[in-house]
């Protein structure tokens, strides 16, 4: 199942920009193109091309660089792409994106100004969690 810090998808779309900008604005995340939402392997056509193209989007998009690697599994290629948590907000098309959890629909995104203001409160708060939960218990 998807949870907050992974992503499966069937193939590779454009639109999925704004999940890559909503996972480096949270805790990051590993998402898998060519891997349906049961962990099944279904392949992805044309990788060299994805390869190459996916990481060049993200760098003209949003100026990240993420991992971008080819798997395969039963001779079947799929792509996966490890997307770093930023300590800067990220922005796609002048929107700020922030994965709240596993849910797609509740990307949220809001504009420039209230975007810097949101993202450092909802570092702080992904910080503060970590921290706390890295503590040794008591």
């Amino acid at each position: 199942k998807e949870c907050q810090n992974m992503e499966y998808k069937r193939s590779w779309q454009d639109e999925y920009l704004k999940w890559v900008c909503g996972f480096a604005n949270a805790q990051g995340a590993v998402m898998y193109f060519g891997v349906d939402d049961d962990h099944e392997v279904v392949g992805l056509k044309q990788t060299e091309k994805l390869l190459e193209d996916i990481p060049n989007k993200i760098v003209n998009a949003m100026g990240i660089v993420v991992d971008v690697n080819l798997r395969e599994q039963n001779g079947l290629e799929y792509i996966e792409a490890v997307i770093e948590p930023s300590n800067v907000p990220i922005s796609y098309k002048g929107k700020y994106y922030y994965r709240f959890d596993s849910t797609q629909k509740l990307y949220g995104y809001f504009y420039a100004d209230e975007g810097v203001r949101r993202f450092h409160y909802l570092v702080e708060r992904r910080y503060s969690a970590r921290q706390f939960h890295d503590q040794d218990p008591v």
